[in-house]
């Protein structure tokens, strides 16, 4: 697997080299990529960490921070991105640009919602999920109110129920609740469109 860094975001390779190796959704994700282009997140959609995989040559594109490397949860960030692109090679899990692409931009900001919570699902079974220690408290419509969600795995869910309802997701806690306590369920992409296209009332 070759990693091109040309603005030397991420100093030491060797933890990518670890990270896709030790993954546990692939255990031969270090073949199935090829090339490894790191990029800042400026250059993303969002200027977020994310990564994007060219599906005809396995080469990906990991747009990073420049001192996301200092971050507590670095190594974490590095498993939940390659986790998507586990994901986009597995038969099972499914993925399909096609059927991203049939639904609506708020119904594809709600899958992307979804798999991130499987992915940190999967992550936190395997005890390498990491909360972001340095991030802002955030707040969220809570029972009708305004508040202030504190920086635990609590606050975290609580605030993934808050966004799907806020979107019209049919039964938004028990979703987010039983894919976050059955991280070893097999849940598809097919399964998450089901899912975001379900709406209350």
């Amino acid at each position: 697997m070759e990693i091109s860094d040309p603005n030397n975001l991420i100093p030491d390779h060797s933890v990518i080299e670890r990270v896709v190796k030790t993954h546990p959704f692939s255990s031969d994700l270090c073949f199935q990529i090829k090339k490894v282009i790191v990029k800042s997140h400026q250059e993303a959609d969002d200027g977020a960490p994310s990564i994007k995989l060219d599906h005809a040559t396995h080469e990906t594109i990991l747009y990073v921070g420049p001192n996301m490397a200092e971050k507590r949860n670095y190594e974490y960030i590095l498993y939940h991105e390659f986790g998507h692109v586990a994901d986009r090679l597995s038969p099972e899990f499914g993925y399909s640009d096609q059927a991203k692409y049939s639904l609506t931009d708020i119904e594809q900001e709600n899958l992307m919602k979804l798999w991130n919570l499987y992915i940190d699902a999967r992550l936190h079974h395997h005890d390498l999920f990491r909360l972001d220690e340095e991030q802002r408290p955030t707040c969220s419509m809570i029972n009708g109110k305004l508040q202030k969600l504190p920086c635990t795995i609590q606050g975290k869910l609580m605030a993934h129920v808050s966004f799907l309802k806020s979107r019209g997701i049919a039964e938004p806690e028990r979703v987010v609740r039983e894919i976050w306590k059955n991280p070893e369920k097999r849940i598809s992409y097919q399964d998450m469109i089901s899912i975001v296209t379900v709406r209350d009332g």
